[in-house]
């Protein structure tokens, strides 16, 4: 195959798999959109649910105002009710990070448990300080291809959770697309071999 052949074939697989795969970028929950107020079920914002299994939410500002701004405080009528973090659309992803702190009467911990698709589960405990101080949790390279994140309702409060969607499968249509490129070049070379 002559060097022009080469270009293109290189320049055909670059758009076939750019447009199968495209890259997925961070989903981040800042709380900004959370009612202030007491209600129940669940909360989505950039893709990204977070639900409590049994009891009610309410947003930071109906306690403490300040800090970060919008954060998520959990309330409930039960304590230690779950919450439930998911992709909105149902999908896998990796947990990244996320920033706590404690609610009321000095440090507390919250321990994470993450699903992953394959039946397995993850487990890490992250410390927050006291009220209005916070810091950033980070989860493990371990923390990948979940289902589900759950965790018991303590006196933290949390804002800014990431996570990384994973990467979506190839669309059908665009390796319906790259396979005819390919096969085109295939007869390409086919008819030039016999010509020769």
């Amino acid at each position: 195959m002559n060097r022009f052949m080469t270009s293109i074939l290189a320049l055909v697989l670059a758009v076939g798999t750019g447009a199968a795969i495209s890259p997925a970028r961070a989903n981040v929950m800042t709380f900004t959109g959370m009612p202030t107020n007491f209600f129940s079920g669940s909360y989505t914002e950039d893709g990204i649910t977070l639900t409590d299994l049994n009891g009610y939410m309410a947003g930071s500002t109906y306690y403490y105002p300040g800090g970060n701004p919008g954060e998520y405080f959990d309330t409930t009528n039960y304590y230690g009710a779950p919450l439930r973090l998911t992709l909105a659309n149902g999908g896998l992803f990796d947990l990244t990070s996320i920033d706590l702190r404690s609610f009321c009467c000095g440090p507390a911990s919250e321990t994470f448990t993450g699903h992953r698709a394959n039946g397995s589960t993850v487990t890490i405990t992250l410390s927050a300080p006291y009220v209005l101080s916070w810091v950033t949790g980070t989860f493990g390279s371990s923390w990948t291809d979940l289902t589900e994140v759950d965790w018991g309702d303590t006196d933290v409060a949390l804002d800014n959770v990431v996570l990384d969607p994973a990467p979506p499968v190839p669309e059908p249509a665009s390796l319906a697309v790259l396979g005819t490129a390919l096969a085109g070049f295939g007869l390409l070379r086919r008819r030039k071999r016999k010509g020769a």
